[in-house]
């Protein structure tokens, strides 16, 4: 009787370890966490915030003002030197916000900032690549 009492315990503890190495369904992993409803906007996270660059001397960057009451924006070219005299200040962008539309479908982003001998590219998410001439701040092109 102990006999066949020891069989059916060593059974069941045989049937229990292969229960355990059995694959495990696993919940599918997000590669990111949703969003959360209070996140800030593109805009003012900063998720295009592009850098400025130095050469020479000379500091070019770009900055987004908003028109008065809200009604748009204005995009500038800016270079100044390492003590933050402004040498010049372009006007590259403008735009006034269509009434109906939500703003934030409507803002144009700055992604990319580069230079070459003599002159400073602008490269907005969507568009034309804008030409600044370095010395003079004068909009040359854009294509």
């Amino acid at each position: 009787m102990a006999l066949i009492f020891y069989k059916a315990m060593r059974a069941n503890q045989q049937t229990e370890k292969t229960d355990d190495l059995k694959p495990q369904p696993s919940l599918p992993q997000a590669s990111r966490p949703a969003p959360r409803i209070e996140q800030k906007s593109a805009r003012e996270a900063g998720v295009y915030h592009v850098l400025p660059v130095q050469e020479n001397g000379i500091i070019y960057s770009t900055t987004s003002v908003p028109m008065p009451d809200a009604k748009g924006e204005m995009h500038y070219a800016i270079a100044s030197d390492t003590t933050g005299k402004e040498l010049w200040k372009t006007l590259f962008f403008s735009r006034e916000y269509i009434p109906d539309l939500e703003t934030d479908v409507q803002n144009y982003f700055v992604v990319d900032l580069y230079l070459d001998e003599h002159y400073v590219y602008i490269k907005p998410e969507r568009g034309a690549i804008i030409t600044i001439e370095k010395q003079t701040g004068q909009l040359v092109t854009i294509r």
